[in-house]
C-alpha cells in the first residue's frame, strides 16, 4: 500500500525480498464475551457501531478486516487505533474494545493462557497447535479465498538493483536459516508458518499483496492515490505474467 498511500515512491519491482514467516491475524475478543464464534460477532458487527481495536490503519490486520468486512457486508465499526497489535490485545483485556483483529502471534501468549477467545484466523486451514481449534477464515466465511494472501510476512529487503553476488549469497544464507532448529521452533511457539520466499517467489507474492491492500484501502477512501495511477491490478485481474513485466532489469 506504499505508493496509493503516498508514503513511498517505491513498490515491490525496486526490491529483491526475503520473506521468513507467514503471520495470519485472528479476530479476537474477551474470553468473557457473549461472542462466542465468528457468525456472532458479524452478527454482532451489523447491529452496532462496535469499539475495535487495530494497531493502525492500512497495516496487515486493519487490511485484513477491511478485506473480511467488505466480503460479510458489515460496515466500518469504530475503529480506536492501538500502536501495536500486542496493544490492541490488551485493549481487549482492559475492556476498552470490543473486538479486535490482530496479528496471530502477539497475542498468542493472550490465547493460551484464557484472556482471549480467537474467533477465526486468515490462514488457509484450522489453527490446531497447543490444543487449539480455531478455524481458517475461509471456512466460516464465503467467498474469503483469498484473504490469507494478505497475511504478513515481516520480509527482509535489498535495493534489486545491489551487486548480484551480494543478493545471492543473501539468498543462500536465507535459505540456510529458515530450516535452522531455533527458527523453527519460533516459527512454532509464536503460530507462524514458515514462508521461505525469495526470488521470484517473493516477487509474485509481494505483487499479490499490493493489490490486495492497495485496492482493499481504496475502496475505504483511505488511499491518496488511486491504483489505477500506479497500473495495480486488482486482486481478481491479477496476472503474473503481466506484472512481472514492471521489474527493472
Amino acid at each position: 500500500g506504499f505508493r496509493v498511500m503516498a508514503t513511498s515512491e517505491t513498490f515491490w519491482g525496486d526490491w529483491a525480498s526475503f520473506h521468513p514467516y507467514m503471520g495470519a491475524a485472528a479476530l479476537i475478543v474477551r474470553s468473557d464475551s457473549p461472542i462466542k464464534t465468528y457468525d456472532e460477532a458479524i452478527a454482532y458487527l451489523k447491529t452496532k457501531k462496535v469499539n475495535f481495536a487495530i494497531s493502525g490503519f492500512g497495516v496487515g490486520p486493519h487490511v485484513l478486516f477491511e478485506a473480511v468486512r467488505d466480503i460479510a457486508g458489515v460496515a466500518a465499526p469504530n475503529y480506536m487505533t492501538a500502536g501495536s497489535c500486542r496493544q490492541a490485545g490488551i485493549n481487549i483485556i482492559a475492556g476498552d474494545a470490543e473486538i479486535s483483529m490482530a496479528t496471530f502471534s502477539s497475542v498468542i501468549d493472550f490465547i493460551k493462557a484464557g484472556q482471549i477467545r480467537a474467533l477465526a484466523i486468515t490462514d488457509t486451514k484450522d489453527y490446531t497447535e497447543f490444543g487449539m481449534n480455531i478455524p481458517s477464515i475461509t471456512k466460516v466465511q464465503k467467498n474469503a479465498e483469498n484473504i490469507p494472501l494478505l497475511s504478513e510476512t515481516w520480509p527482509i529487503l535489498i535495493p534489486r538493483d545491489a551487486p548480484k553476488h551480494i543478493v545471492d549469497k543473501l539468498t543462500e544464507a536465507f535459505y540456510w536459516a529458515i530450516k535452522q532448529p531455533a527458527i523453527v521452533d519460533y516459527a512454532k511457539n509464536q503460530g507462524l508458518v514458515i514462508a521461505g520466499y525469495a526470488g521470484e517467489e517473493a516477487d509474485k507474492f509481494l505483487a499479490i499483496q499490493e493489490a490486495g491492500y492497495a485496492w482493499t484501502l481504496h475502496n475505504v477512501g483511505s488511499t491518496v492515490e488511486s491504483p489505477e495511477k500506479f497500473g495495480i491490478p486488482k486482486l481478481a485481474n491479477f496476472n503474473w505474467d503481466v506484472a512481472k513485466q514492471k521489474i527493472k532489469k
